[in-house]
């Protein structure tokens, strides 16, 4: 593919340049369509050596349209950073972080990842993170299909983190569904893959409250645990069972109930079970709770006392 790249061309002149920062976004979807356009496509600012491809503002004030004709233009323009700060910024760490829409942002990721299918191995590792948060659920198959190594690379919460995570860890504990079901549809033996500081398992981190009256879907609970049955009976760093959090977020999570049933019924004797500060998951659960269905109520009940 190297041989094959169009070196940039380094001049002051530059009318796309001029259009783009004009907003005057028809004129420049028909210059990017003549051979000039083209050319200008690939000139580097001459003091910072850097094209379109570079400026950070352009993809959220862009039309889906003209970041499209830039690519059929000049696609190898994708692969290009900016060198000028600490770290080296790739045109696709711009699309995921700065454009606002979520349609127009789906649609940019999956057209660099159709032009370049190694394109996210040469940007910042936090792009991933934000993709697997900010994409929707089709462009992350898409962009798995093209890199599956991605299932297994931890990646920063968030900008310069110091805490590193595995993409199923990031999802459990955002309650990201649909996510965990297509990371687990690639390889369901991320359910085995234990955190290393807290020592929690994705179950562990799905049944802790990602904020107060959030949803976790309930197959895909039963998903996590068909993957890995066993996860039932881990302890984490702090010697809680899964069970220990399903039961303490129930008042955050009503939900909650449902999951603690679903764990009772591999692992019944996991109420009795206490974590290091000697508490048994059955100290954090309110059986009194009206909220609790019939059902749970008495496979709790029947464990709990």
């Amino acid at each position: 593919m190297d041989r094959n790249i169009i070196e940039p061309i380094t001049t002051a002149k530059n009318e796309l340049k001029h259009l783009v920062a004009e907003r005057r976004w028809e004129l420049a979807l028909a210059h990017l369509n003549t051979i000039q356009g083209q050319d200008d496509a690939r000139k580097e600012n001459p003091n910072t050596h850097l094209t379109i491809y570079n400026d950070s503002l352009f993809y959220n004030r862009a039309p889906f349209q003209v970041i499209e004709a830039l690519v059929q233009a000049y696609p190898e323009g994708i692969l290009k950073p900016d060198r000028s700060g600490r770290y080296m910024i790739y045109p696709m760490d711009l699309a995921i972080s700065k454009i606002e829409d979520e349609k127009k942002r789906n649609e940019v990721v999956k057209l660099f990842v159709k032009t370049h299918t190694k394109c996210f191995e040469y940007c910042t590792n936090v792009s991933f993170q934000e993709a697997l948060v900010k994409c929707d659920t089709e462009v992350l198959k898409y962009i798995l299909q093209s890199n599956p190594k991605f299932i297994h690379q931890k990646i920063p919460i968030f900008w310069y983190s110091d805490i590193w995570r595995n993409p199923i860890h990031v999802a459990c504990s955002m309650d990201m569904c649909d996510k965990i079901d297509l990371l687990l549809s690639f390889d369901p033996s991320q359910a085995q893959l234990v955190e290393e500081d807290s020592k929690m398992l994705p179950l562990h981190l799905a049944c802790h409250p990602y904020k107060r009256g959030s949803i976790f879907k309930l197959e895909t609970f039963k998903h996590l645990i068909e993957a890995y049955p066993h996860a039932t009976k881990e302890k984490d760093a702090k010697g809680r069972l899964p069970l220990h959090y399903a039961c303490g977020g129930a008042s955050y999570r009503p939900g909650n109930y449902n999951l603690v049933g679903e764990l009772l019924k591999i692992y019944l004797e996991a109420a009795q079970v206490r974590d290091k500060r000697k508490k048994p998951s059955s100290s954090l659960l309110d059986l009194s709770n009206k909220e609790i269905p019939m059902q749970i109520y008495r496979v709790s009940k029947q464990a709990f006392l």
